[in-house]
């Protein structure tokens, strides 16, 4: 079972037990969790730290970074397709946005969006 995660004001989200029927929580932790924390797993998570700055090569890198870390959401059938965008921030020439619109197993679409920033310590978190 999937939990709820809820988005506060200030940017972070917690979990709630709340049973989830989208796939919200699972697109979140696969952004957000630090490649090689989750059960020493080196391919589960994002990486975005090692990118110094954001340019159009890298803007394609993310990319492919940001397919490959949902990809595990189609393999089990959670969803049976996910298109992934990545625009450079206007605000803030360290950041991106990811912005993805997912068909749901259930039938259903799902639009999910989220900043992030490049470069610096590795971002997200460990469990």
């Amino acid at each position: 079972m999937d939990f709820k995660i809820i988005s506060e004001r200030n940017g972070t989200a917690k979990m709630s037990w709340d049973k989830s029927d989208d796939i919200t929580g699972n697109l979140y932790f696969s952004l957000n969790i630090v490649p090689g924390t989750l059960f020493n797993n080196p391919t589960f998570g994002l990486l975005l730290s090692d990118i110094k700055k954001v340019t159009v090569a890298k803007l394609t890198l993310i990319k492919q970074r940001v397919v490959n870390a949902v990809q595990w959401i189609i393999d089990v059938g959670k969803a049976t397709y996910i298109d992934v965008l990545v625009e450079r921030d206007l605000a803030n020439i360290n950041r991106v946005n990811i912005k993805i619109e997912a068909l749901q197993a259930n039938g259903t679409n799902l639009s999910y969006s989220q900043f992030r920033t490049v470069g610096g310590p590795a971002q997200g978190f460990s469990i």
